[in-house]
């Protein structure tokens, strides 16, 4: 036996004794932050984006992707993202195989560390470059300009592989919607947006400059949601990692494992997200 293997009896045995086990079928949802990737796996023509669309592809399970369509400053340095040819194509790609896809920011916000509350006090502005400035309050504000950019630059991808889904999801980065700075749901809902946040993460930070990962780390948060009753259970990854590219082959069966020696049985008790409809329904059936 593996040693994986071996700290997952370890673990699963330690947290037995206080799970709330549901007796009707769990939906785990993934989702996806901060892609799409533009940068080349070591010794692959990959992203990690399109490694980790292969992998769900080959287990046949559907996600959300909450995207970014300008380019993010991270640690001094720059990353594209859907706003190049490959960036644009991996975005499609990503709605052709029938993943929803979310918005995470877009216009001109620089940094995801300026986060979606410092956008509130600055004026909105022409953020698709159409003449217009792009708001929908009368006031409008800097955020609303950088979501319709966002929505647009989708908006286009969708049109022209003919998909009509309206997009409605949005996560805040760094999960932080309100602050000192202010409260940003109140522009979420008058873009039609409802937020989404996660019950489990995994620890990859974001970008391969932040490598401490742990699948346990996720099977904590999903029982956690479990004891509490949770029917749809939303858990977090970055495809902007190479490292959760390379380890998602190895945690998705290794998470299979461990519910399965809870009692959970897969297909029956539980299962990933396999329908582009499953995992729309869930994350409509959350409420943050």
């Amino acid at each position: 036996m593996s040693l994986s293997i071996q700290l997952s009896f370890l673990f699963t045995v330690c947290f037995f004794p206080y799970l709330g086990i549901a007796s009707d079928p769990v939906k785990i949802i993934l989702t996806f932050d901060d892609g799409p990737s533009n940068e080349k796996l070591l010794f692959s023509h990959e992203t990690p984006t399109q490694k980790i669309l292969k992998t769900l592809r080959e287990n046949k399970i559907k996600a959300a992707f909450f995207v970014l369509t300008y380019p993010d400053r991270f640690l001094f340095k720059t990353y594209p993202k859907a706003e190049t040819p490959l960036g644009f194509q991996t975005l499609k790609d990503t709605i052709a195989q029938g993943h929803i896809i979310g918005l995470h920011w877009g216009g001109s916000y620089v940094s995801q560390f300026a986060l979606h509350t410092s956008r509130l006090a600055l004026p909105a502005y022409d953020s698709t470059d159409d003449g217009k400035i792009d708001k929908v309050t009368s006031d409008g504000n800097a955020l609303e300009s950088d979501l319709l950019q966002s929505l647009e630059l989708i908006g286009r991808a969708k049109e022209e592989i003919g998909v009509s889904r309206k997009t409605i999801f949005v996560r805040p980065p760094l999960w932080v919607y309100k602050d000192n700075k202010g409260d940003a749901r109140p522009t979420y809902n008058a873009l039609g947006l409802r937020m989404i946040l996660s019950d489990a993460k995994f620890l990859d930070a974001g970008y391969a400059t932040h490598v401490f990962s742990n699948h346990f780390i996720i099977l904590h948060g999903i029982l956690a949601a479990l004891k509490k009753g949770k029917k749809d259970i939303i858990v977090t990854f970055h495809d902007s990692n190479t490292i959760t590219a390379t380890l998602l082959p190895t945690i998705l069966p290794l998470l299979k494992y461990n519910m399965e020696f809870l009692g959970h049985k897969y297909g029956k008790d539980w299962t990933f997200a396999e329908t582009t409809d499953e995992v729309y329904q869930g994350l409509m059936n959350r409420k943050f």
